[in-house]
């Protein structure tokens, strides 16, 4: 029997998937399905170094600009109501590509 060995195409792959991972966008904060409580709340999201601008939007509307401090990208949301709410975030890489987030699901229930 043959034994097996990984194809330079395999090997390319799973090297460019190690790449993407390094350099990938994450919407940290929120997490999936969370519930927000509150009369403000600030997303946190990670992107790779180098990167020269962060945006985020909620229910697909415009991207909103974040803030950059400590190592994450940062954005101060206010003046929300209750409901079930989608988010998405992009990073403007130095080189020019854009990578972007899945949509984030999750919810708000101020307090009474």
């Amino acid at each position: 029997m043959r034994e097996k060995h990984p194809t330079h195409r395999e090997e390319d792959r799973s090297r460019a998937h190690e790449s993407t991972a390094e350099r990938s966008v994450n919407l940290e904060y929120p997490g999936e399905g969370e519930m927000v409580a509150g009369d403000s709340y600030t997303f946190r999201i990670s992107a790779p170094e180098g990167t020269r601008l962060t945006e985020l939007s909620l229910n697909q509307g415009p991207w909103q600009v974040c803030r950059n401090a400590a190592g994450y990208w940062w954005f101060d949301w206010f003046g929300f109501k209750d409901g079930e709410y989608l988010a998405r975030a992009r990073a403007h890489l130095q080189d020019g590509r854009v990578k972007m987030t899945l949509l984030r699901k999750f919810q708000v229930k101020k307090p009474a």
